[in-house]
């Protein structure tokens, strides 16, 4: 995997994004060989220091998502899919998390 996080300077305060790509293999022997079954694609933008914008693709769906954190309070709710089927494109599972935390 990859990760890029451009220094902004200043504006870090207002905008500060990260790119991550990740390509996995199982080693499995009824694995399609699709590029998109192994790919992960993601971006998250911290705005203002305390909300976190999410999007990406993983396995070549669509996933999104929001923090934020507010003093002790943390919350994050995320969508994703993910291929539960022998090929890309048989049996999409979705989903959505939702996590809140007191952290002290």
């Amino acid at each position: 995997g990859v990760q890029f996080h451009p220094d902004l300077g200043g504006l870090s305060f207002l905008f500060d994004p990260w790119v991550h790509a990740e390509l996995t293999s199982t080693f499995n022997e009824d694995d399609s060989g699709s590029l998109w079954t192994n790919l992960r694609l993601g971006t998250e933008v911290r705005v203002l220091r305390f909300i976190r914008l999410r999007a990406g693709l993983n396995q070549g769906y669509p996933t999104m998502g929001i923090g934020v954190k507010l003093l002790f309070l943390e919350a994050h709710v995320a969508y994703f899919a993910r291929e539960l089927g022998t090929y890309p494109g048989a049996r999409p599972g979705q989903g959505v998390t939702a996590e809140v935390a007191l952290r002290f």
